[in-house]
């Protein structure tokens, strides 16, 4: 298992347009700590398959440039379902949910990770999860959503 360097030793977080080919096999170019494959506020509804379809090969090029692979999927009441189906195939380091606002929303992530890591032979526990709160009612539980999960890296 790779290890990754520790959230505060990542400086620099670069959120990439999911469908965009040139910026994305450039990205890697950038300098940045870890690249964010965003699928989605930067990422159009109608592009989404095409982001989905890139994430393998994409996510693979950026790890032998030996920068931090994520993914920020939607969330899973939307097409973040979907996006995982896709994504976890490329063996991200990282997943990011958007719009946590309780602990629940990362125990469905966490779980809906580990069933992929299964499916796909990864090895389970490998990919961690960072919840990125957006909401008052987050904010406030912030502690709870934080430990909720033992994959959580940071929030």
């Amino acid at each position: 298992m790779r290890k990754l360097r520790p959230a505060p030793l990542c400086r620099s977080w670069l959120f990439l347009e999911g469908a965009n080919e040139v910026v994305l096999q450039h990205a890697a170019a950038s300098g940045a700590d870890v690249l964010i494959h965003e699928l989605e506020d930067f990422t159009p509804p109608a592009l989404r398959p095409k982001a989905r379809r890139l994430a393998a090969d994409l996510y693979a090029a950026w790890r032998d440039q030996g920068v931090v692979v994520a993914v920020r999927v939607n969330p899973l009441d939307q097409d973040g379902m979907d996006d995982l189906a896709a994504v976890m195939r490329g063996r991200p380091d990282i997943v990011a949910l958007p719009k946590v606002a309780e602990p629940h929303h990362v125990v469905r992530l966490d779980e809906a990770v580990t069933r992929f890591e299964r499916d796909y032979g990864i090895a389970e526990g490998s990919t961690a999860l960072l919840p990125n709160i957006e909401f008052a009612r987050g904010l406030v539980q912030t502690g709870a959503i934080a430990v909720v999960s033992r994959r959580t890296m940071a929030a």
